[in-house]
């Protein structure tokens, strides 16, 4: 008989594979991990575009208040400006209105101080430098004052008839008792003849102060031409030089 015959059973074979890590740059990376950074950077920008744009808003903001104050500092000073201008003609007016007043009140003409102010006035339009210079305001002043003054001597004058006091003077000198008559007429001679004195002045400074201011119109009225004599014979020669070089020139050509 043969042997049984044996069943053998195999067992299982279990493959033992090695765990082979993967790379770094193959680890798979999140979303989330990827949107941080990038937020940080985000942020980061905003901030600085913030910080540029606050500097650059407050730079145009500081320009625009400077201008505005040198701008408001020019119109105070233009607005000063006129409101002295306005001063001046504003005093200008008065002086000449209390100037009309006053010899309208003594009854003295004013042809001549008429006349007077707009040669003055034409003196300022044309050399304002001038009419600063020799201060006109204050010599149709003087005039005025000069007029009311020559005025009042010829008022004086006209109360007394000098040839009538050199009679009664010469009548009571040969009186008895007639002395104190005689100095008293005497007196009012001499003060008529002082009259007399200061009229001829104040009318021969009149004269004369008139005169300057027809005489400053004048200067104002006639241009100061520069007149340079050697700036013509310079062009003059370079006219002839010129013309010198194309004879010489054309006869070179011949």
């Amino acid at each position: 008989m043969g042997q049984p015959s044996q069943v053998v059973e195999a067992s299982p074979v279990i493959a033992l594979r090695p765990v082979v890590s993967a790379p770094p740059a193959a680890v798979e990376q999140s979303p989330g991990l990827i949107a941080r950074p990038l937020a940080a950077f985000g942020v980061i920008g905003a901030i600085g575009a913030g910080l540029y744009l606050g500097s650059f808003l407050l730079a145009v903001v500081l320009v625009v208040a400077t201008l505005g104050v040198a701008r408001a500092g020019s119109a105070k000073l233009g607005l000063r400006r006129s409101f002295e201008a306005y001063l001046v003609r504003r005093r200008r007016y008065e002086r000449r209105r209390d100037r009309d007043a006053a010899l309208e009140r003594a009854g003295v003409p004013r042809d001549t101080l008429v006349e007077l102010t707009m040669l003055s006035d034409e003196i300022e339009r044309l050399d304002p430098q001038l009419a600063r210079r020799f201060e006109l305001e204050d010599l149709l002043d003087r005039h005025v004052a000069l007029s009311l003054a020559h005025d009042r001597c010829l008022r004086a004058m006209r109360m007394a008839d000098r040839d009538y006091l050199v009679r009664m003077r010469a009548d009571h000198n040969g009186r008895a008792g007639g002395r104190r008559r005689a100095e008293m007429f005497d007196r009012r001679i001499r003060y008529w003849d002082q009259c007399k004195a200061q009229a001829d002045q104040c009318a021969d400074e009149l004269a004369t102060l008139a005169d300057l201011v027809r005489l400053l119109a004048q200067k104002a009225a006639c241009p100061e031409v520069l007149i340079d004599d050697d700036i013509l014979e310079r062009r003059l020669w370079e006219l002839d030089e010129e013309e010198s070089a194309l004879h010489m020139l054309s006869i070179g050509n011949g």
